[in-house]
Protein backbone atom coordinates (compact mmCIF):
# COMPACT_ATOMS: atom_id res chain seq x y z
CA UNK A 1 0.00 0.00 0.00
CA UNK A 2 1.63 3.06 -1.09
CA UNK A 3 1.93 5.64 -3.91
CA UNK A 4 1.52 4.68 -7.70
CA UNK A 5 -1.75 2.09 -6.37
CA UNK A 6 -4.45 1.40 -8.90
CA UNK A 7 -7.57 -1.03 -9.09
CA UNK A 8 -7.49 -3.86 -11.46
CA UNK A 9 -10.78 -4.37 -13.11
CA UNK A 10 -10.82 -8.18 -11.46
CA UNK A 11 -13.06 -7.32 -8.36
CA UNK A 12 -16.46 -8.15 -8.44
CA UNK A 13 -18.33 -6.20 -6.53
CA UNK A 14 -21.98 -5.59 -5.60
CA UNK A 15 -23.88 -3.41 -2.86
CA UNK A 16 -27.48 -3.52 -3.11
CA UNK A 17 -29.10 -0.03 -3.86
CA UNK A 18 -31.25 -1.18 -0.45
CA UNK A 19 -27.57 -1.33 1.82
CA UNK A 20 -26.21 2.60 0.66
CA UNK A 21 -28.01 4.20 3.01
CA UNK A 22 -26.58 2.22 5.39
CA UNK A 23 -23.18 2.09 3.99
CA UNK A 24 -22.79 6.00 4.22
CA UNK A 25 -23.81 6.39 7.70
CA UNK A 26 -21.23 3.50 8.72
CA UNK A 27 -18.18 5.11 6.36
CA UNK A 28 -19.62 8.74 8.05
CA UNK A 29 -19.45 7.35 11.78
CA UNK A 30 -15.35 6.03 10.98
CA UNK A 31 -14.82 8.88 9.02
CA UNK A 32 -15.79 11.38 12.35
CA UNK A 33 -13.76 8.75 14.21
CA UNK A 34 -10.74 8.65 12.09
CA UNK A 35 -10.75 12.92 11.83
CA UNK A 36 -11.99 13.05 8.16
CA UNK A 37 -14.73 15.46 8.73
CA UNK A 38 -17.28 14.55 6.49
CA UNK A 39 -19.32 16.33 4.78
CA UNK A 40 -22.48 17.20 5.79
CA UNK A 41 -25.73 16.00 3.38
CA UNK A 42 -23.02 13.38 1.29
CA UNK A 43 -24.41 10.55 0.33
CA UNK A 44 -22.33 7.27 0.18
CA UNK A 45 -20.95 7.77 -3.82
CA UNK A 46 -20.01 11.60 -2.17
CA UNK A 47 -18.35 10.17 1.04
CA UNK A 48 -16.35 7.54 -1.05
CA UNK A 49 -15.19 10.67 -3.14
CA UNK A 50 -13.87 12.18 -0.35
CA UNK A 51 -11.67 9.45 -0.05
CA UNK A 52 -10.59 8.95 -3.01
CA UNK A 53 -13.00 6.57 -4.43
CA UNK A 54 -15.29 6.71 -7.33
CA UNK A 55 -18.17 4.62 -7.53
CA UNK A 56 -20.19 2.92 -10.58
CA UNK A 57 -23.50 2.14 -10.62
CA UNK A 58 -26.19 -0.21 -12.42
CA UNK A 59 -29.28 1.27 -13.62
CA UNK A 60 -31.40 0.21 -10.66
CA UNK A 61 -28.69 1.87 -8.56
CA UNK A 62 -26.52 -1.10 -6.82
CA UNK A 63 -22.84 -0.19 -6.88
CA UNK A 64 -21.31 -2.76 -9.03
CA UNK A 65 -17.49 -1.50 -8.57
CA UNK A 66 -15.17 1.08 -6.09
CA UNK A 67 -12.30 1.98 -7.87
CA UNK A 68 -9.46 4.20 -6.56
CA UNK A 69 -9.53 8.10 -8.38
CA UNK A 70 -5.59 8.70 -6.92
CA UNK A 71 -2.53 6.45 -7.26
CA UNK A 72 -2.21 6.41 -3.62
CA UNK A 73 -3.49 3.88 -1.62
CA UNK A 74 -2.81 3.81 2.51
CA UNK A 75 -4.22 2.18 5.89
CA UNK A 76 -7.39 5.06 5.62
CA UNK A 77 -8.33 3.76 2.39
CA UNK A 78 -8.40 0.30 3.78
CA UNK A 79 -9.96 1.15 7.11
CA UNK A 80 -12.57 3.60 4.70
CA UNK A 81 -14.09 0.41 2.84
CA UNK A 82 -14.04 -1.83 5.43
CA UNK A 83 -16.09 0.15 7.26
CA UNK A 84 -18.86 -0.61 5.22
CA UNK A 85 -18.31 -4.18 4.98
CA UNK A 86 -21.23 -5.03 6.56
CA UNK A 87 -23.46 -3.73 3.63
CA UNK A 88 -21.36 -5.20 0.70
CA UNK A 89 -22.57 -8.54 -0.87
CA UNK A 90 -21.22 -11.47 0.75
CA UNK A 91 -17.76 -13.14 -1.90
CA UNK A 92 -17.25 -9.53 -3.10
CA UNK A 93 -13.69 -8.04 -3.49
CA UNK A 94 -11.91 -5.21 -5.28
CA UNK A 95 -8.41 -5.90 -6.27
CA UNK A 96 -5.54 -3.71 -6.13
CA UNK A 97 -1.92 -3.83 -7.39
CA UNK A 98 1.31 -1.40 -6.99
CA UNK A 99 2.45 0.58 -4.60
CA UNK A 100 6.00 0.65 -4.95
CA UNK A 101 6.31 -3.23 -4.50
CA UNK A 102 4.57 -4.50 -7.29
CA UNK A 103 2.20 -6.58 -5.45
CA UNK A 104 -1.07 -7.32 -6.30
CA UNK A 105 -3.66 -8.03 -3.04
CA UNK A 106 -7.56 -7.86 -2.84
CA UNK A 107 -9.74 -6.99 -0.33
CA UNK A 108 -12.49 -9.72 0.23
CA UNK A 109 -16.47 -9.14 1.89
CA UNK A 110 -16.92 -12.57 3.09
CA UNK A 111 -18.86 -13.60 6.21
CA UNK A 112 -17.11 -14.09 9.66
CA UNK A 113 -17.50 -17.57 10.76
CA UNK A 114 -18.83 -16.39 14.19
CA UNK A 115 -21.24 -14.22 13.79
CA UNK A 116 -21.94 -14.73 9.63
CA UNK A 117 -21.30 -10.73 9.50
CA UNK A 118 -19.62 -9.41 6.31
CA UNK A 119 -16.24 -8.76 7.15
CA UNK A 120 -13.50 -6.83 5.08
CA UNK A 121 -9.98 -9.14 4.77
CA UNK A 122 -6.79 -7.90 2.82
CA UNK A 123 -5.57 -10.90 1.10
CA UNK A 124 -2.42 -11.40 -1.51
CA UNK A 125 -3.45 -12.25 -5.10
CA UNK A 126 -1.67 -15.06 -7.25
CA UNK A 127 -2.19 -14.46 -10.91
CA UNK A 128 -3.69 -17.46 -12.96
CA UNK A 129 -3.90 -17.34 -16.57
CA UNK A 130 -7.71 -18.09 -17.74
CA UNK A 131 -6.47 -20.90 -19.37
CA UNK A 132 -5.50 -22.82 -16.48
CA UNK A 133 -8.36 -21.49 -14.57
CA UNK A 134 -10.70 -23.31 -17.08
CA UNK A 135 -8.78 -26.39 -16.57
CA UNK A 136 -9.00 -26.13 -13.13
CA UNK A 137 -12.57 -25.74 -13.30
CA UNK A 138 -13.40 -28.07 -15.70
CA UNK A 139 -11.57 -30.57 -13.25
CA UNK A 140 -13.68 -29.43 -10.29
CA UNK A 141 -17.01 -29.62 -12.48
CA UNK A 142 -17.92 -32.99 -11.76
CA UNK A 143 -16.70 -34.27 -8.37
CA UNK A 144 -18.16 -30.63 -6.70
CA UNK A 145 -20.67 -29.45 -9.14
CA UNK A 146 -21.74 -26.64 -6.27
CA UNK A 147 -18.05 -25.54 -5.40
CA UNK A 148 -17.58 -25.59 -9.35
CA UNK A 149 -20.45 -23.32 -9.60
CA UNK A 150 -19.49 -20.69 -6.49
CA UNK A 151 -15.94 -20.54 -8.59
CA UNK A 152 -17.49 -19.86 -11.83
CA UNK A 153 -20.02 -17.54 -10.37
CA UNK A 154 -16.87 -15.66 -8.43
CA UNK A 155 -14.33 -15.76 -10.61
CA UNK A 156 -15.71 -15.78 -13.81
CA UNK A 157 -18.89 -14.06 -14.09
CA UNK A 158 -18.03 -13.37 -18.06
CA UNK A 159 -16.50 -16.10 -18.86
CA UNK A 160 -19.30 -18.84 -18.04
CA UNK A 161 -19.17 -20.94 -21.77
CA UNK A 162 -15.24 -20.89 -21.50
CA UNK A 163 -15.66 -23.22 -17.95
CA UNK A 164 -18.65 -24.84 -19.54
CA UNK A 165 -16.78 -26.02 -22.69
CA UNK A 166 -16.14 -29.42 -22.69
CA UNK A 167 -12.18 -30.62 -21.83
Amino acid sequence: MSENTYNTDHGNFHMSRKSVKGAAKALRTWMRAAKFNPKKGYQLEQLLGQMGFEVSKTKHGDINDIFLSTSYFGIAHEQALCSIAPFVQKDSYLVFYGGGSGSCWALRFDPHPASGTIDCLSTQVTPVLDEDLTMILRVLKQPFPEFYRHLVKKYMPDHKKAANAKA
